[in-house]
């Protein structure tokens, strides 16, 4: 199993930017807010925490955003790497290549950034408040987690609410997983949003 903080001195080392405690804070919290830091948890595609959508050989859609699953901890890597390098994300680059940055910084430009996660400050401060919980999170690919399907399977048990939304709960692996989608009523016929949203749930105790 890989866990959250050694995938970030990898992707720190691949890029050859200088490592430090608060840069590793600062990717650890990056992967955390594309996740869930609640429970906590990565997104769930594959060797891909920061959830880039960069082509690679091997590369499969974890949703339909486009954000890819990779075969290999180096093929997601060299994803990460190629995406920060695509001229679109010279703030956050400017933060990892210079020694003396925060996480908070970090956290900052990659608010100010076309990236898509958003500032992510809050997450930075759960992060410092308890490295070792958050540090030791799983890296989806690495281990024996099953990948997080798009949709549930077309036989689960599914239930309307009032705010129109159409719900699902399975369990996959060890993960018990929470589907859901706007629907609406035409001409007498349910129509889904045709996105499925997703969230891992805890663990019944």
């Amino acid at each position: 199993m890989t866990t959250l903080s050694q995938w970030a001195t990898d992707q720190l080392a691949f890029g050859d930017w200088p490592f430090t405690q608060e840069k590793l804070i600062g990717m650890v919290s990056w992967a955390l807010a594309e996740g869930d830091i609640a429970v906590p948890r990565c997104s769930g595609a594959l060797w891909n925490p920061l959830d880039t959508e960069e082509p690679a050989p091997g590369a499969v859609d974890f949703n339909a955003a486009g954000v890819k699953s990779y075969p290999t901890e180096q093929v997601g890597l060299e994803a990460v790497y190629a995406t920060l390098h695509n001229g679109l994300h010279p703030g956050v680059l400017k933060v990892l290549e210079d020694e003396g940055s925060s996480a908070m910084s970090l956290a900052q430009a990659v608010g100010n950034d076309s990236w898509g996660t958003g500032n992510f400050s809050t997450v930075v401060e759960r992060v410092k408040a308890d490295p070792a919980t958050y540090f030791a999170v799983e890296v989806p690919g690495s281990g024996d987690s099953p990948p997080v399907p798009l949709a549930p399977p077309e036989d689960a048990p599914m239930y309307y609410t009032p705010n129109n939304q159409l719900h699902a709960v399975v369990v996959v692996g060890n993960q018990v997983l929470h589907y859901w989608q706007q629907w609406t009523v035409q001409d007498g016929q349910v129509t889904g949003q045709g996105t499925w949203n997703v969230e891992t749930l805890p663990q019944p105790s």
